[in-house]
């Protein structure tokens, strides 16, 4: 006597039909969230979320990170930097031999902003005027900690929106947005 295929016996002794499957396998789960994954990215990075003027806020917040990273690199290797800033952009200096030499490593390296940005600077409360390839910085870096106080505010000649980004003696680093109703 044969059995029917699409009969599965119990341990009771009674025998029931194959249940069907009523849901998605795991992978196909895996394979969808990860398609939509792409899609979402793909559409993110197309769309500028945040205007025209989130270049300007991210130099600020760049130039500000990297002034952290620079006091980080003071202290650890105990050595004196500088910070060079100029109408296009900055330079971090380390002081060898009692000369001013640039870095050049891969996140302390000179950088230029966009054409349309531009730097105002007050060093100790006074307001310098910035010069194109200063080979001396007006900003010190000490390895205990310490370096000059300034303020720069970065702003887009077409926009209204300013970012300062404000530094103590103590080294403690601010960053903030100034609207045109300040």
């Amino acid at each position: 006597m044969s059995r029917p295929k699409d009969l599965i016996f119990s341990q009771q002794g009674g025998c029931k039909k194959p249940l069907k499957s009523k849901g998605f396998t795991l992978l196909e789960v895996l394979v969808t969230m990860l398609l939509i994954g792409i899609i979402m990215s793909f559409a993110t990075l197309s769309v500028n979320l945040g205007g025209t003027d989130t270049h300007v806020l991210d130099e600020a917040k760049r130039l500000q990170a990297l002034i952290k990273l620079a006091q980080e690199e003071a202290l650890l290797n105990n050595r004196v930097l500088g910070l060079a800033l100029e109408p296009g952009g900055y330079v971090f200096y380390s002081l060898q031999q009692r000369q001013w030499e640039p870095l050049n490593d891969e996140y302390l390296s000179p950088h230029k902003w966009a054409e349309d940005v531009e730097l105002e600077v007050n060093i100790e409360g006074m307001k310098i005027v910035l010069e194109d390839s200063t080979d001396t910085p007006q900003v010190l870096i000490l390895p205990d900690g310490e370096m000059t106080a300034f303020s720069g505010t970065l702003r887009q000649y077409t926009q209204d929106l300013s970012y300062q980004l404000e530094a103590s003696m103590l080294g403690e680093l601010r960053l903030v947005t100034h609207s045109p109703e300040d």
